[in-house]
């Protein structure tokens, strides 16, 4: 008797442990299927978070690149023009330097007091073929 009453027992507690397992395996279904989209859902909001930083990671590499480009074209362009205005300079050196020396005229441009070129009414004749 105590052995059929021990093999009741056990029998018994195997049976609840069966329904505990399969309650806790139908629960955990469950969890799963409810939070699956979820899951799903955040791996999606994941992945089009991770392209767009991607895209504005080569966006910015891009724009880093065109500005570059900008920055050694401006450098450039100056150096030019800095040469274009030393031309310009010499140049205008020389119209004098002629008219000075060849014409006997006096150019026709003086600086006025304050440094700047102004001018003069058409007192020579180079002037007023101009």
């Amino acid at each position: 008797r105590k052995q059929l009453a021990a093999m009741q027992s056990e029998c018994h507690e195997a049976a609840s442990a069966r329904e505990r397992c399969a309650w806790e395996l139908a629960e955990t279904r469950r969890r799963l299927e409810r939070g699956q989209p979820q899951l799903a859902e955040t791996r999606r909001r994941l992945d089009g978070a991770e392209s767009n930083l991607a895209r504005a990671n080569a966006e910015v590499a891009q724009e880093r690149l065109l500005r570059e480009r900008c920055h050694k074209e401006t450098v450039r362009a100056t150096e030019k023009l800095r040469v274009a205005q030393g031309q310009l300079q010499r140049c205008r050196e020389r119209v004098r330097a002629f008219e000075e020396m060849e014409l006997r005229y006096p150019s026709r441009f003086c600086l006025d007091d304050s440094g700047i070129e102004v001018a003069v009414a058409a007192e020579s004749p180079l002037a007023l073929l101009m």
